[in-house]
C-alpha cells in the first residue's frame, strides 16, 4: 500500500517580486519541485520557473535521478497597470494553485504555469 503524497507549498510577497514553491513530497532533496519568480515592475512581467523532476532512471546506488529545468516567460503591462495589483493577484493566483494541488495530491505541471500565464495575458497584457 503505497504513502499519500502530500504537496507543500509557500508564497511569498515582496515589493517587486512573488515567488512560490511547490514540493511534491516531505521535502525538495529527494521529490519533484517547482519554484516560480514573478518579477513585476511598471513595464513588464518576467515569470521564471525552475523545476525539478524524476527521470525515471535510478543510480548505482539506488536513488532517483532527478532533471533540473529553468524556464522564463515575459510580457508587457498595459500602460499605466498598477504593478501592486499585477502582484497582489499573481500571489492570490499561486495561493488558490497551491490548495488546490493539495486537494488533488498532484505536483505543479508546466501547464498550471501556463494557465497563468494566459490569464495574466488576458487581463494585464498591453
Amino acid at each position: 500500500m503505497s504513502a499519500e503524497q502530500t504537496v507543500n507549498f509557500t508564497v511569498r510577497k515582496m515589493e517587486r517580486c512573488v515567488c512560490a514553491s511547490f514540493v511534491y513530497g516531505e521535502d525538495s532533496f529527494n521529490s519533484p519541485y517547482f519554484t516560480v519568480y514573478f518579477i513585476v515592475n511598471n513595464s513588464g512581467i518576467i515569470a521564471v520557473y525552475d523545476k525539478s523532476t524524476p527521470s525515471g532512471t535510478a543510480t548505482a546506488g539506488g536513488g532517483e535521478v532527478y532533471l533540473d529545468q529553468l524556464k522564463s516567460a515575459g510580457m508587457e503591462l498595459k500602460k499605466g497597470q498598477d504593478k501592486y495589483e499585477v502582484l497582489a493577484y499573481i500571489y492570490d493566483e499561486l495561493g488558490r494553485i497551491g490548495e488546490k494541488l493539495q486537494k488533488e495530491g498532484r505536483p505543479l505541471l508546466d501547464s498550471d504555469i501556463s494557465k497563468l500565464l494566459t490569464k495574466l495575458g488576458s487581463r494585464f497584457k498591453a
